[in-house]
């Protein structure tokens, strides 16, 4: 698969809509009147413009690029879906003001993302090697698992401002208007269980598909002896403990609150160092070009590299 310089370039815009959006979310919570009106008109028009440039390279890349009609061929299309995803919730917060404030947190993940993906489609470009219905369902897993931990992270940030926003003594009215614009701590509460149970769900899938495909594969990419100590599987184990817990937190009431937000906020940044180790210190076998990297669970997905 080689590099495609439309969808590298559609990629730029989208981060550079997401930066827009989110400097007009940071300004609208600290504007007034009139100014505020016309930032959050910025933020929903850019975010529907990203929503819609992402899912049209997503399906470009599938009848032109790839041209098998397949949405998952590379890991820059499962960014691109993730960051579809993302601004499609984005745009719907924006619009019925349910969890009013989680944009603010989660437009600074859609940049970093956005940015990640011009990386994989310019510089990083790996296709995948689907194969087994196994490795699709594990691949699809972890991209719809990292779009609910991504979620459970955003609130998890927004819990924790708007408890510290109760807290202040500085200028509380300065505080309560703001806290006026963003969603209670109960509603965030409930949310932060309803997306980190979401995100336990799909992260034991892909762990579990994950290790059925390595497991099972015959190929030289298959997971050696050693690899039950491997940076990648303790890290995603680590972190599936962690939404583990979270999503019992309902049973251990002392758990709740600010220190589940912190155990999903720790669970996500864990994730993607996990990505980042699996990507930077891929488990090389072999002598027959593939190489095995990891997927955004900290799993393994075969790759052939692109020569």
């Amino acid at each position: 698969m080689p590099q495609d310089w439309p969808s590298t370039i559609c990629l730029i815009l989208i981060t550079l809509l997401a930066l827009v959006a989110k400097v007009a979310s940071v300004q609208r919570l600290r504007g007034r009147g009139e100014t505020g009106s016309e930032r959050r008109i910025i933020e929903r028009v850019c975010t529907g413009l990203a929503a819609v440039v992402a899912f049209g390279v997503l399906c470009y890349r599938a009848v032109v690029v790839s041209e098998s009609w397949a949405l998952l061929e590379a890991h820059v299309d499962g960014l691109l879906l993730l960051i579809a995803v993302l601004c499609v919730v984005v745009s719907y917060i924006q619009w019925t003001k349910i969890l009013r404030g989680v944009e603010m947190f989660l437009l600074p993940v859609l940049v970093v993302l956005s940015g990640w993906a011009v990386c994989a489609s310019w510089w990083t470009l790996r296709p995948f090697n689907v194969g087994a219905v196994w490795n699709a369902v594990h691949i699809v897993s972890v991209y719809l698992g990292i779009t609910a931990v991504t979620m459970s992270a955003a609130i998890a940030g927004l819990y924790l401002y708007v408890r510290h926003q109760l807290k202040r003594r500085d200028n509380p009215a300065d505080a309560l208007k703001r806290l006026g614009k963003l969603a209670s701590l109960e509603t965030l509460d409930a949310a932060i269980v309803r997306f980190g149970t979401l995100g336990f769900i799909l992260i034991s899938l892909a762990l579990v598909t994950g290790f059925t495909t390595e497991l099972t594969s015959e190929t030289p990419t298959a997971m050696g002896a050693g690899w039950w100590y491997s940076p990648k599987v303790i890290g995603s184990a680590v972190a599936w403990l962690i939404y583990a817990a979270v999503t019992h937190v309902r049973y251990v009431p002392t758990v709740r609150g600010r220190r589940a937000a912190w155990l999903l906020i720790i669970g996500f940044v864990l994730l993607l160092a996990v990505l980042a180790i699996a990507a930077t210190l891929p488990g090389c076998q072999g002598t027959s070009g593939s190489m095995q990297i990891g997927s955004d669970a900290g799993l393994g997905v075969n790759v052939e590299v692109g020569e």
